[in-house]
């Protein structure tokens, strides 16, 4: 499986370069994703960026691969996931073309794609000290546990840390002053409080994603029709999660925090709708299984229906479209 899906990623990076765009995987690059593989993070152009999901299809219809679900996360940031003919091969395609997180951003794609590095396959990785430099950024973006954090730039050349030490100090007029966990933690919290000074961007990315987010959910709320199989649930939710869904819930009856769990991006199974409750979700978000499928069936039906309505969001549903008209249409 795992070889499967990595020619497809391997691939794509080829036909990516192939159309003249450019990209750099920014970490997990070592084993040629040959290895367990969830989802692959890289920098593309801003070009390449723009017709990101018309591309992602356009390979995935070339490898007989489908486009289930696309994730705006930021302005500048793009979650594809991507499933093959067997839908249990499953992978996602994070794209980004400056790092930013909630609005602010860290890096961008000049200084994420310099000096990038040409793999054996074709594609392209980060170079060291770019790639230390992102790693710290994102560390101090998402809160990470800085001992853990540390460990892992410990790792990096002495010359990569000095890099990073001079990006930070040159960018964000911070001085590290050592790799020991005490002070990775303060320069981490500081990179965070004085990228996070620019209050009015930061909302604004929020404000883009609550909008995207209620406007078109990307969870799925999927019913039983009233025959209830506990077993049955937990294996779709464990097949369906962490890729296809960021969040998966069982429980029997609708709630109404699923509304909130829906715009998560959340799968939630449950044992019927009433006809309120189904006439107050939007229609996609909805998807009943047959009593009569196996559990086999039953994900790939799923998957089928997550497929069809990325096709139909992205306005992909005509076949593989030119990228500036899928981009403005």
């Amino acid at each position: 499986m795992n070889r499967t899906i990595a020619r497809f990623v391997r691939g794509f990076f080829v036909f990516l370069e192939g159309k003249a765009i450019n990209t750099a995987v920014l970490h997990g690059w070592h084993d040629d994703f040959e290895n367990e593989l969830s989802d692959v993070d890289f920098v593309i152009s801003p070009e390449g960026f723009r017709d990101f999901v018309p591309l992602v299809h356009e390979w995935c219809q070339l490898q007989g691969w489908r486009l289930c679900q696309v994730l705006r996360h930021e302005t500048v940031a793009t979650y594809c996931v991507c499933a093959g003919t067997d839908p249990d091969f499953v992978v996602a395609l994070d794209a980004c073309s400056d790092y930013q997180r909630n609005g602010i951003r860290y890096l961008t794609h000049q200084e994420l794609l310099a000096n990038r590095i040409r793999l054996p396959w074709g594609g392209y990785r980060v170079g060291e000290s770019v790639e230390i430099c992102y790693r710290f950024a994102k560390a101090a973006a998402k809160h990470k546990n800085a001992e853990v954090a540390t460990r892992e730039f410990l790792r990096y050349s002495a010359d990569a840390r000095s890099r990073c030490e001079e990006c930070l100090l040159d960018h964000y007029g911070l001085v590290l002053g050592g790799w020991d966990v005490k002070t990775v933690r303060r320069t981490m919290k500081a990179l965070v409080k004085r990228r996070g000074t620019n209050k009015l961007r930061m909302l604004s990315g929020l404000l883009y994603k609550i909008v995207r987010k209620t406007a078109r959910p990307d969870g799925l709320l999927v019913t039983m029709k009233g025959f209830w199989n506990p077993g049955l649930a937990r294996e779709l939710a464990r097949r369906c999660g962490h890729l296809y869904f960021r969040r998966t819930v069982v429980e029997a009856h609708v709630r109404p925090s699923h509304a909130v769990a829906l715009l998560r991006t959340t799968m939630i199974v449950v044992e019927r709708m009433r006809p309120v409750e189904r006439w107050l979700v939007f229609k996609a978000c909805v998807f009943d299984l047959d009593p009569a499928w196996s559990v086999d069936e039953c994900f790939a039906n799923l998957v089928s229906a997550l497929h069809q309505r990325c096709l139909k969001r992205e306005k992909l549903d005509q076949g593989v479209m030119a990228p500036d008209r899928a981009h403005h249409g």
